[in-house]
């Protein structure tokens, strides 16, 4: 690559901040350029943009080559699947040594085990009851009892061509294999987003739903019980991805525009994420919580057939 050449990044993170998110990035990049003199295009990728990451990189992949030098998304499947970016990982630098990593990360199998796919953040996603529609002691208390068919049609979750929906079902697949997710399949209905499915546990339309802890507060009639299920809590991990080949330019950009406390703070402050800096808290409704924060083994990712599970997605009904 020519030092003069554009540096291209792929950025398809916190659909909810993502105004906050461009804000931040744009400043930080302007100013990258004007003092490195290395320009950065930023693409915003998010699932509201007119083509968003997946469909990008589906483009890119039929034309043989993926073309950012560097990627960050909450888009976990993209980074899991040989389809997309797990298909060449011989063209990623490792990052572990080179950036900071949250102990809790490490515990939780977030992080890759070459450190090719870097966490950024993670979304912490809990069981939310309607206490009115279950009645008192009806919740369940582990994501196995959501496999019972008594619950059919009665679990919300976000639309699973999204991130949030689909990591719930990613995570009900590792822990209860494909008979697990056909079941889970069944029972579940999906609204647009995590937004809206919180809105129709609220309006007494379900009995649980599966929400990331901003969609977790109390509500005016406090019909609402976060369940931290016996499992753990479930994550969406937020992850970055470099190319050897731009590694030495971008990283220094990376560090200082997404890996700083400001920037980390705005996350846990702004979306009750959890930050990937050590030294920042948890949002506080998680505080002394996170170690039950779980993610799929890579070694399981590396062998399932993500085709398998995008079928399985695409059966799940929206309403």
């Amino acid at each position: 690559m020519e030092e003069s050449q554009e540096l291209k990044l792929y950025w398809a993170n916190v659909c909810l901040l993502i105004r906050m998110e461009r804000q931040h990035l744009d400043d930080k990049a302007e100013e990258w350029t004007k003092n490195s003199g290395h320009p950065i295009d930023i693409n915003y990728l998010g699932d509201t943009a007119e083509v968003p990451l997946r469909e990008k990189l589906t483009e890119e992949a039929a034309g043989g080559k993926f073309e950012a030098d560097a990627v960050v998304s909450t888009r976990f499947d993209l980074f899991c699947s040989k389809n997309f970016l797990a298909g060449i990982p011989e063209e990623f630098a490792p990052l572990g040594d080179d950036l900071p990593l949250r102990k809790s990360f490490l515990n939780s199998g977030i992080c890759h085990p070459q450190g090719i796919f870097h966490p950024v953040l993670a979304v912490p996603h809990l069981i939310i009851c309607n206490t009115e529609k279950t009645g008192p002691g009806g919740h369940p208390e582990s994501l196995k009892d959501l496999l019972d068919t008594g619950w059919e049609s009665q679990i919300v979750i976000g639309d699973p061509a999204l991130p949030s929906g689909r990591c719930f079902l990613f995570a009900m697949w590792y822990l209860f294999g494909d008979e697990g997710l056909e079941k889970i399949v069944e029972n579940v209905v999906a609204k647009s987003a995590p937004s809206a499915a919180r809105f129709s546990i609220m309006k007494d339309e379900f009995k649980l739903a599966i929400l990331p802890e901003i969609f977790a507060g109390p509500t005016q009639k406090d019909n609402l019980k976060r369940i931290i299920p016996l499992e753990g809590i479930i994550a969406l991990p937020s992850y970055l991805a470099i190319k050897k080949r731009a590694k030495e330019r971008l990283l220094p950009f990376l560090k200082e525009a997404v890996y700083t406390d400001y920037f980390q703070e705005q996350y846990v402050r702004q979306g009750a994420l959890i930050p990937n800096h050590e030294t920042l808290p948890p949002p506080e409704n998680l505080s002394g919580l996170e170690e039950k924060m779980f993610f799929p083994k890579w070694s399981w990712i590396e062998r399932r057939d993500m085709n398998y599970f995008d079928q399985q997605c695409n059966r799940v009904r929206i309403v």
